[in-house]
């Protein structure tokens, strides 16, 4: 199930996993993703799991408005990797929750997290990676599946 990473000023301030299909995001404390700051409005976006299982954010009328990867939209099919920004805050909306501790890229300098080796990915993965650094955004490689044979 994926969750949202929220960042301020290129720090990460919390992780929400997605519990059912929809998390409304806002100033509002009965939110799920609670973001207090004057420039995001109580119940500013909702990111919505669709019939046919792809995740839609959609703005809720907001002053300040959402922006996809940059860009300005009213809804937007989301997917891994993008970058949600409301105000002055970065959501990035992941694949798997709670890989911080084993794989997480914010860590990527840490070496006693002991990912170094060498890794079998598919070839979708590894194209997928080569789209993000021709648009020069940080790639990585989430490890879901750490069995591999060190030999």
């Amino acid at each position: 199930m994926p969750y949202i990473r929220v960042y301020l000023n290129d720090v990460q301030i919390k992780q929400i996993k997605f519990n059912n299909g929809q998390l409304i995001i806002g100033r509002d404390p009965n939110c799920d993703v609670v973001i207090d700051n004057a420039g995001v409005s109580s119940r500013h976006a909702v990111i919505e799991k669709s019939k046919d299982g792809v995740f839609v954010i959609r703005d809720n009328g907001s002053t300040n408005g959402i922006f996809v990867n940059g860009k300005k939209v009213d809804q937007q099919t989301l997917k891994y990797w993008d970058e949600i920004q409301i105000y002055n805050y970065i959501l990035k909306f992941m694949a798997v929750f709670g890989l911080q501790e084993s794989a997480d890229p914010d860590l990527a300098r840490d070496r006693t997290t002991g990912q170094s080796g060498t890794r079998e990915v598919a070839m979708s993965d590894v194209q997928e990676l080569l789209k993000l650094r021709k648009q020069k955004k940080s790639a990585y490689l989430d490890i879901l599946n750490a069995e591999y044979d060190q030999t």
